[in-house]
């Protein structure tokens, strides 16, 4: 005769299986949704803003979201009665509602660019109500139909997860494999302190250097442009583009006919040597050395040119800090699919989930963090020999605003205005170091902005938009001056190719080349978002007619879809 303890734990056993198959199913639908699927997607989305590929973070993914549905599942599958039904009940809806946030209630975010959220409150309060009936309805088929409840649960999880297979298989097979190869090419910091003790030729680049903000930063300190010796300050200038992609690359090639007419990858491998012009040729046949400080993907994608023409340029394959970009990856994962209302406790911008991300290998990625960066400029040396051509890209006024006006680190957010005479006042001292150095005087200095402040990422031109656009050419002195003749970021090939003595007709017109009061034309480019995720589908062409400060001097000439689908 069988003891009557053995029945008990054989029909016990028989209840748990049943208990951890019901649990497996339904928090299946929860991982595969949130800690693998969500993540994967979005880095493979983001090719154009992270310094890791979603090859790098696959497996820890996979890791991860295996550890926590077996630890959940059978946690889960020891507890009894309407505790056991609850738990199903509230991860099944949460699965639910955050599908359902994602896909269709999250509204017109934008990208991570630092700015913060803004709630959309009429689309946030329907997300809420969403959610609470999710689960809501959930919780009470749990009371009034346990049978059907499990039914319920069950073949939600598994829909979800069967849904998102699809999309995966995608990505796992290269198809929205954007971008170039994560974390095995990179610009280094390399030479960053290093400059010419005969001729140098700087293009630093404040990312959205509007000129409201430069006007801003005047009136909190009228005294902000004492240390630039020898510069013009422009009143009237633009850039070309809303975005650093591509106006980073158009400030260095003027492959404007190409932007927007190709695919991303096509654009970037092409643009360097189109029309007959090939800047970093002209660079090196006129004797200087060229280094690039900025994200890669923003200037390159052929990484044999980019080798063959970056002194910094860094083929090292560099590991991944894998633990770090995970926890951070599950954040971003949070962001998108939790409540509107809840997004502000997950946000960061891009730089959060760049910043540590590769671990060091004896060379130092470059990154953006102006306060340190910048700071160092006061410990520059001047030994090299060969004529150097340098591009620095630096955080300038964009938001998030970390930096206060002395330059330093700030816990407390700024201001635009207060950041940016932080930049400028850490760019004197950079000036002054020159100066001690006895090359400031045979330098040519562009401070320019990559693009202005978009109001919105989902509409077209809501307002003017300038750049600062500051220049000293070679051997200019004397106080800072102001010119208001319309000049553009499209002028910077010419203008870095004439402080060299190289004949610069093919790229266009010098900066001090355009008369002042000009009637110049120029063009601006703006596209907008949309869809989920985000894409760049719209493009707006401009014609700004004399003074770019006067809004109805900006006149939309043509509009359409963009026809390769730019990413």
């Amino acid at each position: 005769m069988i003891p009557g303890w053995c029945l008990v734990m054989k029909l016990d056993w028989k209840r748990f299986r049943k208990r951890l198959l019901l649990s497996a199913a339904v928090w299946l639908g929860f991982c595969f949704t949130f800690l693998f699927f969500g993540p994967l997607e979005l880095v493979a989305f983001s090719a154009d803003s992270l310094v890791y590929s979603y090859a790098d973070v696959l497996w820890p993914l996979i890791g991860v979201a295996v550890a926590v549905w077996a630890a959940a599942a059978l946690l889960t599958a020891a507890l009894k009665g309407g505790a056991f039904r609850a738990v199903l009940a509230i991860v099944t809806g949460v699965t639910v509602a955050g599908y359902l946030q994602s896909a269709f209630l999250n509204g017109q975010m934008g990208k991570l660019t630092g700015d913060p959220v803004q709630i959309q409150w009429g689309l946030a309060l329907v997300g809420l109500g969403v959610w609470l009936c999710v689960l809501g309805a959930l919780l009470a088929l749990m009371k009034l139909k346990r049978k059907l409840f499990r039914k319920v649960v069950v073949i939600l999880a598994l829909a979800l997860t069967v849904m998102q297979l699809a999309p995966t298989v995608g990505i796992l097979a290269g198809a929205y494999d954007l971008d170039t190869d994560g974390s095995s090419y990179s610009l280094s910091n390399e030479g960053f302190y290093e400059f010419s003790a005969g001729e140098n030729v700087l293009v630093i680049v404040l990312d959205r250097l509007d000129f409201d903000y430069v006007e801003a930063a005047l009136r909190e300190d009228p005294e902000v442009f004492a240390g630039f010796d020898g510069f013009t300050v422009y009143k009237n200038a633009v850039s070309s583009y809303a975005r650093t992609r591509p106006a980073l690359l158009h400030m260095m090639t003027g492959a404007e006919e190409l932007i927007y007419q190709k695919s991303s990858a096509a654009l970037y491998d092409e643009a360097w040597t189109y029309g007959g012009r090939e800047l970093l040729a002209d660079v090196a046949k006129a004797g200087y050395s060229a280094e690039f400080y900025t994200k890669l993907n923003y200037l390159f994608s052929d990484m044999d040119y980019a080798r063959r023409h970056a002194m910094n340029f860094y083929d090292g394959k560099q590991a991944v800090n894998t633990s770090l970009v995970v926890g951070k990856l599950l954040r971003l994962s949070a962001y998108r699919y939790c409540p509107a209302l809840m997004k502000n406790l997950f946000w960061a911008d891009t730089n959060y989930y760049n910043e540590g991300a590769l671990l060091s290998s004896g060379v130092e990625t470059y990154q953006y963090n102006d306060a340190v960066y910048m700071k160092g400029f006061t410990e520059s040396t001047a030994d090299r020999e060969r004529p150097a051509f340098k591009l620095y890209h630096f955080f300038g006024p964009h938001a998030p605003y970390t930096m206060d006006e002395l330059g330093q680190e700030s816990a407390e957010s700024t201001s635009a205005s207060r950041q940016l005479r932080g930049n400028l006042l850490h760019l004197s001292a950079l000036f002054q170091r020159m100066k001690a150095l006895g090359v400031y005087d045979d330098a040519t200095i562009i401070i320019t902005g990559d693009h202005g402040a978009a109001v919105s990422d989902m509409k077209p031109v809501q307002k003017e938009t300038r750049v600062g656009i500051f220049y000293k050419p070679k051997g200019a002195s004397g106080e800072a001056v102001f010119s208001s003749a319309p000049v553009c970021t499209a002028d910077i090939p010419a203008t870095v190719l004439k402080a060299m003595g190289v004949d610069h007709s093919a790229y266009g017109v010098a900066l001090d080349e355009t008369p002042e009061n000009s009637d110049r034309v120029r063009n601006y480019y703006k596209t907008i978002y949309v869809g989920e995720p985000l894409k760049e589908a719209y493009l707006y062409t401009y014609e700004i007619r004399g003074d770019a400060s006067a809004y109805s001097n900006w006149v939309m000439v043509e509009e359409g879809e963009i026809p390769y689908g730019y990413n």
